[in-house]
């Protein structure tokens, strides 16, 4: 039985959909200094410019199998569900 080691790997993108989300999320903001003298603008778009800017940070980074490159939802897992590699828990790397 061969094993091939690979490990879990933090991946970020610059262009994509959680760039446009900060991108919207930065528009909202500036909308939130531009509304600065009424009464539920700033508020309004203040809250929803730093969500945007949360949500789309978080989008913009993700954990990946470095052996098939498949998408992983947390560093907890155990297996990979596209290659089945068996990642060791302490070290976070995989035996195929």
């Amino acid at each position: 039985m061969e094993t091939n080691q690979s490990k879990i790997v933090r991946v970020s993108s610059f262009a994509g959909a959680g760039c446009a989300l900060q991108a919207l999320g930065l528009v909202s903001l500036i909308l939130a200094v531009a509304t600065l003298f009424t009464v539920i603008g700033p508020i309004v778009f203040g809250f929803f410019g730093i969500w945007l800017f949360i949500y789309g940070r978080r989008k913009s980074i993700w954990l990946e199998c470095s052996n098939c490159g498949g998408k992983l939802a947390n560093n907890r897992i155990k297996i990979c569900p596209y290659c089945k590699a068996i990642f060791i828990v302490g070290e976070r790397k995989c035996l195929n």
